[in-house]
């Protein structure tokens, strides 16, 4: 088994909850509305946009935290640090986070419209996500360590291996 890294496991755990956010996304925009109420198709049409909108938003903003927690523990990856070596774009996604999470004056903040500018077809951000889970995937043995760990809790202290 490959050496356990409690700080890639946690970093790994917040990968997760962007990526988990990003399939809620997906399942969200493949889904029809369930609404029974009383409005205009256009209007409803226009709230389901900006509920999607608002889901990738979420997505970017944790997107980031790990970015900022990868670069913090120091790991390194080719595919990951070439994007992040776009250094707009990662100023612009921090400014984007800060947006999302943090109330802002402005009713529509520039910290949003950067980000959104700078990767206006969100690719960038696209490769970053799939880059990560590349790195996780390499750098984690996650069916060996899940299969040690039901082992663990399910061994008696009689057994030599527990």
């Amino acid at each position: 088994m490959k050496d356990f890294d409690q700080k890639l496991f946690k970093l790994h755990q917040h990968w997760l909850i962007a990526d988990s956010v990003k399939e809620a996304l997906r399942a969200y925009q493949n889904s029809s509305s369930s609404l029974t109420v009383d409005l205009p198709e256009k209007l409803l049409s226009l709230g389901r946009t900006h509920s999607v909108f608002d889901v990738q938003k979420v997505f970017y903003a944790l997107v980031y935290v790990v970015v900022e927690e990868y670069q913090a523990l120091n790991y390194r990856d080719a595919q990951i640090d070439a994007l992040l070596a776009e250094r707009d774009k990662v100023e612009t996604l921090k400014r984007f986070r800060n947006a999302i999470f943090h109330v802002q004056k402005p009713l529509i903040s520039p910290k949003e419209l950067d980000f959104l500018e700078a990767d206006n077809d969100g690719s960038w951000i696209k490769n970053l996500h799939y880059a990560m889970n590349s790195f996780f995937v390499d750098r984690l043995d996650l069916m060996e360590f899940i299969e040690k760990y039901q082992k663990k809790n399910s061994c008696t202290k009689t057994e030599p291996d527990c």
